[in-house]
């Protein structure tokens, strides 16, 4: 009986990450508004593997956000150990890019980026591991005194936004902008900027106005 309960949640396990999986492509393929229908055909799984693991189009999306910030964490706590901070810094830089190259993700963000107390504590110690990265660069006079981790996030998702076409063209002007954007981020600064950077309750209040609801969840609108 054990041994049948381990294979049971071994097997629900594989289901979830394959719906998951099959949620990323149609969301991607489709956009956001694909419906559970289409990722349950690209599963291969029926509707009700599905409904048992997501009971709706909301949970699902909120399944996605956390995989995504709990991937955006894994890839902050791995620059925070690099032994050089500017590296560490440029690889985040990059994989958060990669990730919001995903068009869905940021329009699904809009009304689902604070979706359940989890997600939302998800982002936060994501975002506190980039500016741990930020302040390491600081104090080893690689970063720009006044660059914060807000200036970071936010300039690094809107490059990534000219990149949310999926041909090879689309990732090498994202790659080469961010080239340009980390120069104008290396110590020393050649100019002061004149605007100040968000702070950390600024930038979540900024979040807060972005948080407003896709098309795809809006009252009345039925997620099948």
């Amino acid at each position: 009986m054990p041994v049948r309960g381990r294979g049971a949640r071994t097997d629900a396990q594989r289901n979830r990450e394959t719906i998951l999986r099959a949620a990323d492509r149609a969301f991607g393929e489709r956009g956001v508004d694909a419906q559970m229908t289409d990722v349950a055909a690209l599963a291969g799984l029926g509707m009700g593997t599905v409904y048992r693991h997501f009971p709706n189009k909301e949970a699902l999306v909120d399944a996605l956000l956390l995989d995504h910030f709990q991937g955006a964490e894994r890839a902050a706590l791995t620059a925070s150990e690099e032994p050089d901070p500017w590296t560490g810094l440029e690889r985040l830089v990059h994989h958060i890019a990669e990730t919001s190259r995903k068009r869905y993700l940021s329009q699904f963000m809009g009304g689902r980026i604070n979706g359940t107390p989890e997600l939302q504590r998800q982002r936060l110690a994501s975002y506190q591991l980039l500016a741990d990265v930020v302040d390491a660069a600081k104090r080893k006079g690689q970063l720009r005194s006044d660059a914060e981790a807000s200036d970071v996030l936010i300039a690094t998702i809107s490059l990534a936004r000219a990149g949310w076409g999926a041909s090879e063209l689309a990732g090498h002007a994202v790659r080469r902008h961010l080239a340009i954007f980390l120069e104008g981020l290396r110590a020393p600064a050649q100019h002061p900027i004149s605007d100040a950077p968000l702070q950390r309750t600024e930038f979540e209040t900024l979040v807060a106005e972005f948080a407003q609801p896709t098309p795809a969840f809006r009252r009345g609108q039925r997620s099948r």
